[in-house]
């Protein structure tokens, strides 16, 4: 198989999986994930192998087995550190700091999402939802550890950025969150 063909078939299965998954046909989802897995492995396409491995990873969580997610993070934090793509890593960060966070690992979840924020900060191109949802688990981690004051004025921001894209579940989270806390509750 050529090259360009082998990128085909993997595109097509990764496109497939995602349609699938949004579909809630994640039995069929994952088999296209595995799919594209057995082609990353075999051909040495590392960025796409984040990529599936993050998309196995989601369809464990979305399942409700963050458990299994874990290990399909971090390696995929692992080959995107390795890649060098900033965009990737914290993507990758993020979504490992969300299962550590589900885990109850806050101090770990911590340290992944100040650092993917910190990416996420220090990237020209990174939009405001990639932002918004960096924000908000890092947040909602410093809350769970009792340091409400701090996870006051990221609540805040997080609410403020998901209002200027029209996510109204992200704005509404956020203010439940901010009154929770006992901040203001103006959008």
């Amino acid at each position: 198989m050529s090259e360009d063909q082998t990128a085909q078939e993997l595109a097509a299965h990764l496109a497939s999986a995602a349609e699938l998954r949004q579909a809630g046909k994640g039995e069929e989802a994952w088999s296209h994930l595995i799919a594209a897995e057995t082609i990353c492995r075999s051909t040495g396409r590392r960025r796409d192998l984040v990529i599936t491995l993050a998309g196995l990873a989601q369809l464990h969580r979305d399942g409700g087995d963050t458990a299994s997610a874990a290990p399909l993070y971090d390696e995929a934090v692992t080959h995107a550190r390795q890649l060098g793509d900033r965009h990737l890593l914290a993507h990758a960060m993020r979504h490992l700091g969300e299962v550590q966070v589900e885990l109850r690992a806050f101090d770990r979840a911590q340290q992944l999402l100040r650092d993917a924020l910190d990416l996420y900060r220090g990237h020209p191109a990174t939009d405001a939802l990639d932002l918004a949802n960096a924000v908000r688990p890092l947040a909602l981690c410093l809350e769970r550890q009792g340091a409400g004051a701090e996870a006051l004025p990221l609540w805040i921001e997080a609410r403020e950025l998901y209002a200027s894209l029209g996510i109204d579940a992200g704005v509404a989270e956020c203010a439940r969150a901010i009154a929770r806390l006992g901040g203001e509750t103006s959008a």
